[in-house]
């Protein structure tokens, strides 16, 4: 593989740093000082890194993106963090989601939440893995039961019934979309128990009740959140439900209605 930088991927590194020069060096300091660390994140310095297309880089051109690749997103995330690393995180954590929706979800779906993070310059984008029992750090195959993810997913109704809560979630309380995995069938095997779901920031039931005071990357929230009977349609189910590591026949864009499991999210 040849890492060497296109002359197209040179330029938007130098934008960048133009950008982390005139726009993040002149707050960084005075952001990361507030004591309310819901202070310490700008909505504005987001809605000026969606004005250079920055927040959108993993949507195709048709969406407003560059469909950027590995390389890209590692020229731009590096420079953004020399800026500030928490408004860093904020928009890697965008571009992973706003990835993760174009191949993991159908055509409906995409259709349906691309334009919520694609046509609002502040919204952000999040997922919600870690309880206070297990996190993204899990091991598929070697963590104990009583040691994982506790929230669970029922279907109620033609709806999906989401119960439990999440830990130092990036993103969590401004996000418009979140990612959520949870428990589905707990008697199944441990890669076959949870699954994917597409929550919206107004479902009933979701709060998001509190935002960490850190030490570091305090452009950024970390945050809770609760789901209490928290419904959503049936249709935000991603996928067939259950991890798996074989690709189903869904291709995003393609209109299939079968989609594949999360896991590698």
């Amino acid at each position: 593989m040849d890492f060497a930088l296109t002359e197209e991927q040179l330029m938007l590194r130098d934008t960048i740093r133009r950008f982390v020069l005139e726009e993040i060096v002149p707050v960084r300091a005075e952001l990361d000082a507030e004591p309310d660390p819901h202070d310490g994140f700008s909505r504005e310095l987001l809605r000026k890194a969606d004005a250079i297309g920055l927040r959108r880089m993993t949507l195709t051109e048709e969406d407003g993106g560059i469909d950027a690749d590995v390389l890209t997103r590692c020229v731009v995330g590096e420079e953004l963090g020399v800026g500030d690393l928490g408004f860093a995180i904020c928009l890697l954590q965008a571009w992973r989601i706003a990835g993760s929706i174009r191949r993991m979800c159908n055509a409906e779906q995409q259709a349906r939440f691309l334009p919520v993070f694609r046509d609002d310059p502040e919204a952000a984008l999040s997922i919600g893995i870690t309880e206070a029992t297990g996190g993204s750090n899990w091991i598929l195959g070697i963590e104990r039961d009583d040691s994982t993810l506790q929230t669970r997913a029922e279907l109620r109704d033609g709806e999906w019934v989401l119960n439990g809560t999440k830990l130092f979630i990036t993103n969590a309380g401004f996000a418009k979309l979140y990612m959520i995995i949870a428990a589905t069938d707990w008697d199944k095997p441990l890669a076959q128990r949870f699954s994917t779901f597409i929550v919206p920031d107004d479902a009933p039931g979701l709060s998001t009740p509190r935002v960490e005071n850190k030490m570091g990357q305090r452009l950024v929230w970390h945050g809770t959140i609760v789901m209490d009977d928290c419904r959503i349609p049936a249709e935000n189910l991603v996928g067939c439900g259950g991890f798996s590591s074989r690709r189903g026949r869904h291709v995003a864009g393609r209109g299939d209605d079968v989609g594949h499991g999360a896991r590698g999210v």
